[in-house]
């Protein structure tokens, strides 16, 4: 899920968080009411998971497969953000 890209400080790269099937405690169900187009087949589970970040160029992006909620991507992002503080220590 893409949390950032007109923001990064190259152009063309994506800052993502990890979308799996796995439903761990800590990660995010995506549910119907968390997409604002798109979507996902509804026959599976999909959950984001707010401590898995990566970076994707534009050329490793296959598909677009919808859009989330302005509010469910905040959430995800507001966590990932307060698990890098807690990771490395840092207060702000």
């Amino acid at each position: 899920m893409v949390l950032a890209a007109e923001s990064m400080p190259f152009p063309g790269d994506f800052l993502c968080a990890a979308v799996t099937r796995s439903g761990y405690p800590m990660n995010y169900e995506l549910e119907d009411r968390h997409w604002t187009d798109g979507g996902q087949p509804t026959d599976e589970e999909s959950y984001c998971s707010p401590w898995l970040l990566n970076t994707l160029k534009t050329g490793q992006v296959r598909f677009r497969q919808g859009r989330r909620t302005r509010q469910f991507t905040d959430c995800v992002a507001s966590d990932a953000v307060r698990y890098l503080e807690e990771s490395s220590g840092a207060s702000g």
